[in-house]
């Protein structure tokens, strides 16, 4: 496959477009090549994740080749069985920058990559802001000003991010009880869209399809689980701590860390002043830069105007999707266990329970013989020696120990006179 780059400044995007170039590679090194290490701290899997995967030339999928321009990178349905990511090389490669100016957001892909490192802190966080004058969109709604403002941050998404959402993808379609693709937050969120005062829903509607209208970007298609969930991954490698979360404490410090507010007031949700206390994952937020996989997190949460549904998904389908992630992605059959989910409202959610792996046993394998071992070869108890202590009135134990041993008697101590 003709693939030239990626021209940036991140590890990751060098470490997979290496992989991408040699055409295959195992699942654990592709996590590798994301993470930088693998398996993380805080993540155990179980068993070898040894499944290859192949990188071909998006001409060789079967996806419509007039989308060519718009899609980045493809996975073919799983009933074909095909562990391939279809990398669309005339938008990606560097090498054709004409086709790559029709694709969203892959405008500026190398622009970003080449300026943010000599953006002061908190500069970057402000250009986003600028699309609301393009877009047309007041400062009425805080929704839609979230979603416009971090529509501008799409643009730019590395190959890491590209490869990893369809590695996600990947996963997700061949599970046929996969939790993501069963879409339980965006049916929530309908639902829950669905109860409003028919006058407010119309309303919403309206500024919804204007928003649409004016950035071209279906914004609930980010709302998705499968969408959420391959965001959350990248945002778990973009996050570039020493661990991934173990607790939903963790989670939700982690998720705020990359630039995802978190509601404030909840009820029964750990403050503001608990996540600070997660020190470990405090290295992004003060930078003020909004990747782009947490931009998109932004505009799907924001898509129906709702603060309840956002808070909805923090304190419901957050840890869920994660657990899911770290279970069946990650293969670490913890995951829910770690989330706080007991098996009892596993079952109550028809959620299979993960498989744990089962403690060695020291029984002997089927089939293997036993040997007799003849007594007059076991081994044989040794007497028990004893050593009296000078000048020192001796034991029961002793006198029962020199009586058995039979030891002769020692000659008397001469005494100095």
């Amino acid at each position: 496959m003709l693939f030239v780059g990626p021209i940036s400044f991140r590890k990751q995007d060098d470490r997979v477009g290496k992989l991408i170039h040699r055409g295959h590679a195992t699942e654990a090194e592709l996590l590798e090549a994301q993470f930088g290490m693998w398996p993380m701290p805080g993540i155990k899997p179980v068993g070898a994740q040894d499944r290859v995967i192949f990188f071909k030339d998006f001409l060789e999928s079967k996806a419509n080749k007039l989308l060519m321009p718009f899609v980045m990178a493809h996975v073919n349905q799983p009933d074909d069985a095909d562990d391939t990511i279809y990398i669309n090389s005339l938008i990606v490669n560097p090498a054709a920058p004409v086709l790559a100016s029709f694709a969203q957001r892959m405008i500026l892909p190398r622009l970003q990559a080449l300026v943010t490192p000599f953006i002061p802190a908190g500069t970057a966080a402000h250009l986003g802001y600028a699309g609301l004058a393009v877009a047309g969109i007041s400062f009425i709604s805080p929704f839609r000003y979230a979603m416009v403002s971090s529509y501008m941050r799409t643009w730019g998404l590395s190959i890491c991010d590209i490869v990893g959402e369809q590695l996600i993808y990947m996963n997700q379609m061949r599970n046929p009880n996969d939790l993501a693709t069963q879409g339980r937050f965006f049916k929530a969120a309908e639902a829950f869209a669905k109860k409003r005062h028919p006058v407010a829903s119309a309303f919403n509607e309206a500024g919804h399809i204007a928003d649409m209208a004016t950035t071209g970007t279906a914004y609930k298609y980010y709302t998705q689980d499968p969408q959420l969930q391959a965001r959350l991954h990248n945002l778990l490698v973009r996050g570039g701590w020493d661990k991934l979360p173990e607790n939903r404490l963790e989670l939700y410090a982690a998720v705020r860390d990359m630039g995802i507010p978190y509601p404030k007031g909840m009820k029964d949700m750990p403050t503001a002043k608990e996540l600070d206390a997660q020190t470990i994952f405090e290295k992004n937020k003060q930078t003020g830069l909004v990747v782009p996989p947490a931009a998109e997190v932004n505009i799907g949460l924001n898509a129906y105007y709702s603060k309840e549904i956002i808070e909805i998904f923090w304190r419901d389908y957050l840890p869920l999707l994660y657990a899911d992630l770290v279970v069946n992605k990650y293969k670490d059959p913890t995951g829910y266990a770690k989330m706080g989910f007991s098996s009892e409202e596993l079952k109550a959610m028809n959620i299979p329970a993960p498989i744990m792996p089962e403690p060695k046993s020291q029984e002997p394998l089927r089939g293997a013989r036993v040997l007799e071992i003849p007594e007059e070869l076991k081994e044989q108890p040794k007497p028990v020696k004893v050593r009296r202590r000078p000048f020192a009135v001796p034991t029961s134990q002793e006198k029962n120990a020199s009586n058995t041993e039979q030891a002769p008697p020692r000659p008397p101590r001469a005494f100095p006179t």
